[in-house]
């Protein structure tokens, strides 16, 4: 099979089931039956996230046909000239190792700018239907050529196994010169291939180790991620495939003074027949200058003006650096140029590079001449490599195995193409520095190789004192028909077994550089290291990784042997631009633990770029510790509040201040940013195990079937709520969906459901408004097939939510709540690692709003029946303006009369002629606050026109001491006789009935004698 994903992602993905492992079971003859199940050759393109080390693309197994994509520039004849370079590695070709250090890729086949047969849907790519031929680029151009080439073994004989495949792929492959971790085993060769199957000209080299050493140091990966298949009997949960041949060497996981050897066997040849030797690539020459780009008119391939980029004569530049460097350049096998500039200029991919052999044919120029294909004239370039798109950093590999003087018989020219300055006039071009290192071949004095029966027995003894990580070399047979290059691979794992002690894993280049290196050249790298944890009482262990250059940055990973990631700086919010920090919660799990860097950006002034990583482990952290506090106008102490206090004062300012731990190796683990939320309405939380899903897939399409998940009901959703839902979980992959609770279970389908949360992140999170009352059914699906519990989230909370502010210390004016009530106070924090903090502060009172206090005085008899009321008012919220309104009553304040509102000022003059002389009156002063602040976001809330439009509109009374007032003189009470024929009554005074407040006014207004005769209805119909 010939397969091509198209995807990105960690190297640790090669120890997922679903993602490698499986494949490894598939194409391993006799791993379901033992005596029927043949195996399957599969290929998979490596990927094109190169030029950086550990990049390839998953499926990632040993077993895996790995293919990487070398160049074949032929389709370049028209623009250059016949006979165009090919056999460079393409440099989007993503790079090995695997994550444990197993080599990848295995071979390199044409995948950049060559033909190919176009698709059944090549119309995604813009190509014209019904085109049998185009022009592809990429390593999933150069995977069906491999996958091809193994159809055509098969068919020349076929009963040869999948490893008979591979191995023969690998053995006759030609190499480019390059290390292993790029090349693999080299460039496929059809004819050779098919010559050995057919002829058995040739040889084979091969050992069954290698997979069988990955399959130990996979075994916990093997056994929790093949768990999801244990209801299929022929899936071996215990054990991965081991008995299967590759023509790669990894020696497994080492340690210090680890003696390792395996066995080196194939076909047509014998021990004694070869010279042995282990070698691998090592820095020789290094040689720096600067360039400036710019451009200039092309005229030879069309007459007319062709704006092409600036180039340098390599030879001459070098050699004016360094003399002699040119010359030792062209002596080697195998050189790095790297070119970058600076990061704000060159960081969105505007530079390119391409390197070419130039022969100036042309008496009438000096300049590189493109083709011209009418005439003929202009072939005077030869294109050997590109690189591009990768930031201000680009990285271009030259190889060949006879020297890179067969590359250049002519002048050695780089031509730079810098989108920046791509128009005219051209003034001034950007400096790039350049760096060329060439690397020579050395023997690896780690390695004996013995005879052993007629095969190679390859030994590995690691130093007492070794560098930790991956390593990476060739082991070479040689005689005078066959010059043999076999990769191979190991990582030296660290020990870490004292708690709250710093241990440095990688500083800077190490003893020797070599291209696969602790220093990073490229702005794709990513390393793996492996740290055996023996300390029990560790809880935490804590990975660091820091650099010293402005502009660069990095992130860590902790994984464990099952892949899964269990810490990522990626995660934190950083206050630190030289430093990166994960923190894992180990709970004292003893074992391996993978940490992996990755690099994000590159400075670019040395390359390679030194990093340090170290690990630290403890058995707690001192964790940041989270104080609430407030303050007011009127109290400006600060008070701290805790769950079921209270915060009351004008302008409540709410203060959440962290105060960090302190931790050894641990200088980015703090706070950097945080968020505070006052809020008041409902908040769910429900746990609940995890359901077997024994077919989680299938609630994709159709249907849902509600078996496959555990259930929560959240009641009392109401049309608007902004319904916010976050479900955390054990294990590697769970997904939420929601209905309403009234659909029923037939019409449920993941189409229909009301969130997004199937997405693979952790936790999984999602928001909605709610379009209608209801209750909410949550399905919780444990995808991966982990166990555990789930934690499910349903936030409808509403109030004040302002953005997230830097730094440890968030203050927040609860004025704007608006209202006085009881709230729940939530802190959302992040450190400067990929922990975060969240803390909720319930049932705290919180008041801003105060309503006036009004004092009245005694009425002033100003004579003339005209009373002066006066008062004044005190208001603890100190933007509030008082109006007043003013109410009368004559019946000791059971009842009150309007006679003024919207007064500001604090007097009012009363005329009391024409009401009933009483000595009862009371006096209500009514004050309100109103705040005409012009609020940012809110605008001035306040509307004087119509009381009820008052904001906040709180109000207080005062009332005045009873006083006397009037000129009416009240009606004289009236009095009745009853009598009868048998029984004379005494006569009764019937006492004056009480004056209706509202009639008080008439007197004012109608004449005395009117009221009377009015009074004297009342009481005759009464």
């Amino acid at each position: 099979t010939s397969n091509s994903w198209g995807w990105v992602a960690p190297q640790y993905y090669d120890l997922a089931g679903q993602y490698s492992l499986i494949y490894a079971a598939v194409a391993t003859p006799g791993f379901f039956n033992a005596s029927s199940y043949p195996g399957m050759v599969i290929c998979f393109s490596a990927g094109n996230a190169g030029t950086g080390y550990g990049t390839t693309t998953p499926p990632r197994a040993p077993q895996i046909i790995g293919v990487g994509a070398s160049t074949s520039y032929h389709t370049f004849n028209d623009a250059y000239g016949p006979a165009q370079g090919f056999d460079q590695i393409a440099s989007f070709s993503s790079r090995g190792p695997l994550t444990l250090g197993y080599p990848k890729p295995d071979v390199l086949a044409p995948g950049a700018n060559n033909y190919g047969l176009v698709p059944t849907y090549g119309g995604i790519w813009g190509i014209t239907a019904g085109t049998p031929y185009a022009v592809y680029g990429g390593t999933s151009m150069a995977c069906p050529l491999a996958a091809g080439l193994a159809a055509l073994m098969l068919d020349a004989d076929d009963t040869l196994a999948p490893d008979e495949v591979k191995t023969i792929m690998q053995s006759t492959a030609d190499d480019t010169g390059m290390d292993g971790l790029s090349q693999g085993n080299g460039v496929i060769n059809a004819w050779a291939a098919i010559d050995f199957v057919i002829n058995n000209e040739g040889a084979t080299f091969y050992s069954y180790d290698s997979v069988a050493n990955w399959g130990a140091a996979t075994t916990e990966a093997w056994q929790y991620d093949m768990n999801p298949y244990t209801n299929q009997a022929f899936i071996n949960t215990t054990t991965p495939p081991g008995n299967f041949a590759d023509g790669n060497l990894f020696f497994g996981l080492v340690d210090a003074n680890d003696a390792v050897s395996m066995i080196v066997e194939g076909e047509n040849w014998a021990y004694g027949d070869m010279i042995w030797n282990a070698q691998q690539y090592v820095a020789d020459q290094t040689t720096k200058f600067t360039y400036v780009t710019s451009i200039w008119n092309e005229t030879t391939s069309t007459g007319s003006p062709r704006t092409m980029g600036g180039y340098m004569r390599l030879d001459t530049r070098m050699d004016a650096a360094s003399s002699g460097s040119w010359a030792n350049f062209e002596g080697s096998d195998y050189a790095t140029i790297s070119i970058t500039g600076d990061q704000a200029t060159f960081g969105d991919d505007s530079m390119w590079a391409f390197v070419f052999d130039w022969i100036d044919n042309d008496p009438n120029n000096s300049e590189p001449d493109y083709y011209n294909t009418t005439n003929g004239t202009g072939d005077e370039l030869t294109r050997w490599q590109y690189a591009g798109g990768t930031g201000n950093v680009l990285k271009i590999d030259l190889a060949h195995p006879n020297g890179l003087d067969s590359l250049f018989p002519n002048f050695p020219i780089i031509m730079v193409h810098d989108d920046n300055i791509w128009s005219w006039p051209f003034t001034t071009g950007n400096t790039l520095e350049v760096t060329v290192q060439t690397w020579t071949l050395a023997t690896d004095g780690d390695f004996a190789i013995t005879n052993s029966a007629g095969n190679a027995n390859v030994t590995l003894t690691v130093p007492a004192s070794p560098e930790y990580g991956i390593h990476q070399g060739f082991i070479t047979a040689n005689n005078v028909s066959m010059d043999v290059k076999i990769p191979y691979s190991y990582s030296v794992f660290a020990t870490y077994d004292t708690a709250g002690t710093v241990l440095e894993i990688a500083e800077g280049i190490g003893a020797v550089q070599t291209p696969y290196e602790n220093g990073v050249g490229t702005t794709v790298d990513h390393i793996s290291f492996v740290v055996d944890l023996t300390n029990a009482t560790v809880n935490f262990l804590a990975a660091r990784i820091n650099w010293t250059l402005a502009g660069t940055s990095m992130d860590v990973a902790i994984v464990d042997m099952t892949g899964f990631e269990l810490a990522n700086s990626g995660d934190a919010v950083k206050s630190t631009t030289d430093s990166s920090l994960a923190i894992a919660n180990v709970s004292g799990t003893t074992g391996m633990y993978i940490i992996y860097a990755s690099v994000n950006a590159l400075n670019g002034g040395t390359i390679p770029e030194d990093f340090t990583l170290t690990v630290v482990g403890l058995a707690a952290i001192d964790e940041p510790t989270l104080e609430l506090s407030w303050t007011s106008r009127d109290s400006p102490s600060s008070t701290v509040v805790t769950a079921g206090g209270s915060a009351v004062g004008d302008h409540v300012l709410l203060t959440a201040n962290w105060t960090d731990g302190v931790n050894t190796g641990m200088p980015e683990f703090g706070i950097t940013t945080l968020e505070m939320k006052v809020l008041y309405g409902t908040l769910f939380y429900e746990t609940g195990p995890h359901v077997s899903a024994t077919n989680p897939g299938g609630v994709f399409s159709g249907i849902i079937d509600p078996a496959q998940f555990a259930w929560e009901i959240i009641p009392g959703i109401l049309e608007g709520d902004d319904v916010r839902i976050s479900c955390d979980f054990d294990g590697a992959d769970v997904d939420v969906m929601a209905w309403w609770d009234d659909l029923p279970m037939g019409d449920r389908t993941y189409a229909n459901n009301l969130v997004d949360m199937a997405t693979g992140d952790h936790p999984e999170t999602d928001s909605f408004t709610a379009t209608r009352d209801g209750d909410l059914a949550f399905g919780i699906l444990d995808y991966a097939g982990d166990g555990g519990n789930y934690y499910l989230t349903v936030d409808t909370r509403l109030g004040l939510e302002p953005a997230r502010v830097t730094g440890s210390e968030f203050t927040m004016d609860t004025y704007y709540l608006l209202a006085n009530q009881t709230y729940s106070v939530l802190v959302d924090s992040d450190t400067g690692t990929n922990l975060r903090y969240t803390e909720e502060i319930p049932n705290i009172f919180i008041g801003n709003f105060f309503a006036p206090v009004v004092t009245v005085e005694v009425p002033i008899d100003e004579g003339s029946n005209v009373f002066n009321f006066t008062w004044s008012a005190t208001d603890l919220n100190a933007d509030d303006v008082n109006y007043y309104s003013v109410w009368l009553s004559n019946d000791v304040g059971v009842s009150f009369q309007l006679l003024t509102t919207n007064l500001t000022g604090t007097t009012y003059l009363w005329d009391s002629s024409g009401y009933l002389e009483r000595d009862d009156y009371i006096v209500k002063i009514r004050g309100f606050s109103i705040d005409f602040t012009n609020h940012t976001g809110y605008g001035i809330l306040a509307d004087v026109s119509d009381e009820s439009l008052y904001w906040p509109g709180d109000f207080g009374d005062g009332l005045s001491p009873e006083f006397s007032a009037g000129d009416v003189p009240p009606p004289d009470p009236i009095t009745t006789t009853t009598s009868t024929p048998t029984t004379t009554e005494p006569t009764t005074p019937v006492p004056p009935t009480e004056i209706d407040p509202l009639l008080i006014g008439l007197l004012g207004g109608i004449g005395i004698g009117v009221v009377v005769l009015l009074i004297l209805f009342l009481i005759r119909n009464k």
